[in-house]
């Protein structure tokens, strides 16, 4: 595996044994890529180390909601007005046009804790909202979604 920082591999070497630990076999380590996959439910997260900068490292905590979205005014009011409430993260659109939740920290502060709070909260949020977003986009408050 290939880091672009020493930042960023000291920051991927502290939070591996981290993640597994949390996650035992809901984890999968990627070899070529400094990020972990972690699967419960339905849910999808994605954690990744990356770097920033010459002297920090970001770790990106995110999940797709919903693909294959009409991106509707009404869609985005809601996804806005659901940012202020969720503990972790924020939602967003990616460049596929895709519902993503996602969460960044500090690589070089963060600690086990707030690794695990990110993660549980992406997870659980990401759950909750893909079936909610296709549920209210079925009810007709916006054209139809397909799923994640």
């Amino acid at each position: 595996m290939q880091f672009v920082s020493g930042i960023q591999q000291t920051c991927y070497e502290r939070i591996l044994p981290w993640i597994t630990e949390i996650f035992g076999d809901q984890v999968i380590v990627c070899d070529d890529l400094p990020m972990f996959i972690l699967r419960r439910g339905s849910a999808v997260v994605i954690v990744e180390i990356l770097p920033w900068e010459d002297q920090e490292a970001i770790v990106r905590t995110w999940a797709r909601v919903v693909s294959d979205c009409n991106l509707t005014p009404e869609l985005m009011r809601y996804l806005l007005t659901k940012n202020v409430e969720i503990p972790f993260g924020a939602f967003g659109i990616d460049e596929d046009g895709d519902i993503r939740l996602e969460h960044n920290q500090l690589g070089s502060t963060c600690d086990k804790e707030e690794i695990e709070a990110a993660a549980q909260a992406i997870i659980n949020v990401a759950d909750r909202f893909d079936d909610e977003i296709l549920s209210l986009g079925a009810a007709g408050l916006w054209i139809e979604c397909g799923n994640k």
